[in-house]
């Protein structure tokens, strides 16, 4: 690098002999910072085509995603690395502020994937929409006796076309206060689809129809989650037995004074 900067009436022979180094020694260190660039600009071509789909997606879940493009292409780039290079090229994800209150797994219960098997996008907050959603989730699951329902106290969940739909083997289970932390799994897969996966804004309807079926497709099939060991929902789901958690739930501890303590939750997605 030095020897380009000086004038070019000393060869590069001198300059070498000067700085103690073989012209081979400066040539290879030459073409291997020449195959370090390469092989950056083809992760920051890999990232920015992932983020096509998964905007907000950040260096964690990134880092995992390509550890087998980055064994394809024989690259060699820890995590603190790819953090570095994704800053240099502008690719960090800046934190939205927190505008309303926002909610973590908080359930006791083994709910581990959060797959999504019904939604619908709908004109108005009508129970049609919901309606709609329940059907597709039902669709492929014939097996009820076992099935819990958890809803917040929407008008849409208590009535009469909802509830016929539900029928009589699955059991209703409905949050007692507006408190979100009672119905946090749902709070947490809409916050990721609304936060990471969709616009603020759409120019039509149909548009919207599109944008929401990718949106529900990525999270099922393509975002890991770290809480579930970098599975995906659709893969965690598949899976049988016990998977592996990494997060901690809300649970009550006893004090001396008899009064119970709701410990903190923390959980990542």
């Amino acid at each position: 690098m030095i020897a380009k900067e000086i004038d070019g009436d000393r060869s590069l022979e001198v300059i070498c002999r000067l700085l103690g180094r073989t012209r081979q020694a400066y040539h290879k260190r030459n073409r291997s910072e020449e195959r370090e660039a390469a092989r950056s600009d083809l992760v920051v071509q890999e990232v920015v085509r992932i983020r096509e789909a998964q905007k907000r997606i950040g260096v964690r879940k990134l880092y995992h995603m390509l550890d087998g493009f980055m064994s394809e292409h024989a690259i060699v780039m820890g995590r603190d690395r790819m953090y570095d290079l994704l800053r240099e090229n502008s690719l960090l994800v800046r934190r939205r502020r927190a505008r309303k209150p926002r909610t973590t797994f908080a359930s006791p219960w083994k709910r581990y994937p959060n797959l999504i098997v019904g939604y619908n996008l709908c004109r108005d907050l009508s129970a049609r929409g919901c309606v709609a959603a329940l059907k597709m989730a039902l669709r492929d699951n014939p097996e009820r006796n076992s099935l819990i329902h958890h809803s917040d106290r929407g008008l849409q969940y208590s009535s009469s076309a909802y509830m016929k739909v539900l029928g009589t083997k699955i059991r209703v289970s409905m949050t007692e206060k507006s408190d979100p932390l009672e119905n946090a799994i749902a709070e947490r897969v809409n916050g990721i689809l609304k936060d990471e996966l969709l616009e603020r804004r759409f120019e039509s309807f149909g548009e919207a129809l599109v944008r929401v079926d990718e949106a529900v497709s990525t999270y099922n099939h393509l975002r890991p989650h770290l809480s579930i060991d970098m599975l995906t929902p659709a893969a965690a789901h598949s899976k049988s037995g016990e998977l592996k958690r990494l997060w901690k739930n809300y649970f009550s501890k006893p004090t001396p004074g008899g009064l119970d303590v709701q410990a903190p939750a923390s959980a990542v997605a």
